[in-house]
């Protein structure tokens, strides 16, 4: 072979191995990836507003309250701080019931005066132990009864690991509201 043939080719293959490895490597500035041109450079992100440590607390829950216009259990979510569950979840959404809403178009359906005793998670079933102001300052008529136990089954069973509600008063089981319509008997559940 003549010395320029073998000079074209060594230039020739030079030039594609330039070629071949700038575009497998690319440039330092941009890399493809699936078509799109990525940038290598970060900006960096800046939050319109830091979040606090409560903030970064913050959780919602769900309570049940009674619409006073139209009579029916609305769902109301009320933000939390997180750490109020950690001792006693249970206790503390039906504490949440019996305060009330700061919404005027709703009331709750706990009777005024009703303190919580206890409210423990057994198996699947929260046991909710009441103070006797709960039967006692009770408004009767069957249907408010009902709306009273559903707002506390609702609300107790938007956790993950509550199926049933067994009410309780003053630590007694089997008790009924005054008119004697519905018993505390059986546990209360809800279609999840």
């Amino acid at each position: 072979m003549n010395k320029n043939v073998k000079l074209i080719i060594f230039v020739v293959l030079g030039i594609v191995v330039l070629f071949i490895s700038t575009k497998l490597l690319g440039s330092n500035e941009n890399k493809k990836n699936n078509g799109e041109v990525l940038n290598n450079s970060f900006n960096e992100y800046t939050p319109l507003e830091e979040i606090t440590q409560e903030q970064n607390r913050q959780t919602t829950i769900n309570l049940y309250f009674k619409n006073k216009e139209t009579g029916k259990l609305v769902k109301e979510e009320k933000r939390i701080d997180s750490k109020n569950l950690l001792k006693e979840p249970y206790k503390y959404l039906i504490e949440c019931l019996i305060q009330g809403s700061e919404n005027q178009e709703v009331s709750t359906c706990i009777p005024e005066g009703t303190k919580v005793i206890s409210a423990v998670l057994k198996r699947d079933t929260v046991e909710l132990n009441l103070s006797k102001e709960f039967i006692e300052n009770h408004e009767g008529t069957l249907k408010a009864e009902q709306q009273t136990i559903d707002s506390i089954v609702k609300t107790l069973t938007e956790l993950n690991e509550v199926e049933y509600v067994k009410i309780l008063i003053d630590g007694e089981e089997n008790l009924e509201f005054k008119d004697k319509q519905i018993n505390f008997k059986e546990k209360f559940g809800t279609e999840k």
